[in-house]
């Protein structure tokens, strides 16, 4: 597996990200040198997608949808590393999938009551509404 190093990029010692192999600075900052480097190559390609007859889009509202997902992604990536469990042991393969899956599990779990939160009110809004029309109409 090839070593990159960032930190040799940012001194001028070392080559910057490649292209045809772009790969992000996931322990460093958003705004590293090397990431602000990857949005740069990214940002053509973005500028390039057809928005379906929407307006144009500013180089910075392009650069921000970039750098929102390159956060996105760092966030599931640094998620995804094994951390420390309660005997101060580093957590195995398995461990890290378990507590990923529970989590997932979690937050799905919290959309359904969300979701459903939010229909039961609707449901009742539309109701409310209907009541309110239709005594409206007896009222004439």
């Amino acid at each position: 597996m090839r070593i990159i190093h960032y930190t040799r990029y940012a001194l001028n010692k070392g080559p910057g990200p490649n292209p045809e192999d772009l790969r992000i600075d996931m322990k460093g900052k958003i705004n590293s040198i090397w990431n602000l480097q990857v949005i740069e190559i990214l940002l053509p390609e973005l500028k390039k997608k057809d928005w379906d007859g929407l307006p144009q889009r500013s180089e910075a509202y392009l650069v921000d949808l970039i750098e929102g997902k390159l956060e996105r992604v760092r966030t599931c990536w640094r998620n995804a590393q094994p951390k420390l469990n309660e005997t101060g042991e580093v957590e195995t393969i398995a461990d890290v999938e378990s507590r990923m899956t529970k989590k997932k599990d979690n937050q799905d779990r919290v959309n359904r009551v969300y979701s459903r939160r939010r229909n039961v009110c609707l449901h009742e809004h539309f109701v409310l509404k209907l009541l309110i029309c239709h005594r409206g109409f007896d009222d004439a």
